[in-house]
């Protein structure tokens, strides 16, 4: 147990503030909307609206009282035991918290996405009866790392336990390594997630994380802010000519009904055929668990996924 005030460093190579404070028993996190909560005891009353962020904790042997019910999805039931008999689902999904059950659970504090406004909301009545919200964004490695180090802060008492050294800093040195060797490569792709009805093309950072990766890696996002993000500009596409076209399945179990959505209503286009991507059998799959879910301390494996398509190995 520290002592004296201690200042959480986010990164193994840097003094970048990971936004807590340990001070004796006493753990302060600055959370994703730069607002402070305190602990002044090791939470056990703890409830999550969305399973991704709930993930971390998990790896810090956080225990959880409540839970959305798509935790499922994100294999929290495999990997951690976490099923209906020893903890309150919330809600069905993490758009549909459910007020009522929340506060039955008097939860300690409740981690909720401030990107989602079905959660903002009912985040405003937890507080307003009483109880502590935290907001929390994973929105790229870095965020992944930030969440981590407060979860494993107030759970140890610790600057950096063994938590965030095996599930952060070792990541960290993956993820590095693999960008070293992307430094003297090049390439470009375009990526879009699909879905049975639709599907949405990434333009810009802010999209999705993976065209984080795809920086990190120097490959080229070929798609644009002017392209509608719903739907292909075939004229568009085949000027941009990717060398590689990436997606990934949004759901469970859909990948036949987007398979047949993409046949009807993308390859069916006679300028697909004419793509370089499509040519060299460059149109690939990614693994869902990495890029529809939130990869957390698999996020090396998807810089490694990207890289080995790409460059070959």
């Amino acid at each position: 147990m520290l002592l004296m005030s201690t200042l959480g460093s986010c990164s193994p190579t840097s003094k970048t503030d990971c936004g807590f404070i340990i001070k004796g028993d006493i753990v302060t996190v600055t959370d994703s909307l730069n607002q402070e909560i305190t602990f002044d005891k090791i939470p056990t009353n703890v409830v999550f609206l969305q399973s991704s962020l709930a993930e971390p904790w998990l790896l810090c042997e956080g225990s959880i009282k409540g839970i959305c019910g798509d935790f499922k999805e994100y294999e929290l039931d495999s990997k951690y035991g976490i099923d209906e008999s020893n903890t309150v689902i919330v809600g069905n999904s993490a758009h549909s918290p459910d007020k009522a059950k929340i506060l039955a659970c008097k939860p300690d504090v409740v981690f909720y996405s401030p990107d989602i406004s079905t959660q903002r909301e009912v985040a405003v009545g937890i507080v307003e009866a009483g109880y502590k919200v935290c907001a929390v964004k994973i929105d790229n490695f870095s965020d992944y790392y930030r969440t981590l180090s407060q979860y494993s802060a107030i759970l140890t008492h610790e600057e950096k336990s063994h938590y965030v050294i095996e599930y952060g800093d070792e990541v960290k040195a993956k993820i590095e390594a693999i960008k070293i060797k992307a430094k003297a490569k090049q390439s470009d792709a375009i990526i879009f997630r699909a879905r049975s009805s639709g599907y949405t093309i990434f333009r810009e950072e802010a999209d999705h994380f993976a065209l984080e990766i795809f920086k990190d890696l120097n490959i080229t996002n070929k798609a644009d802010i002017t392209w509608n993000a719903k739907a292909f500009d075939f004229s568009k596409l085949l000027n941009s000519n990717p060398a590689y076209i990436f997606y990934f399945y949004m759901g469970i179990n859909t990948e036949e009904a987007v398979e047949k959505y993409l046949d009807e209503n993308v390859r069916s286009n006679p300028i697909w055929e004419k793509l370089s991507a499509v040519k060299n059998d460059r149109v690939k799959i990614l693994e869902q668990k990495y890029f529809h879910y939130k990869p957390n301390q698999n996020w090396d494996k998807a810089y490694e996924e990207v890289y080995n398509i790409v460059y070959g190995e």
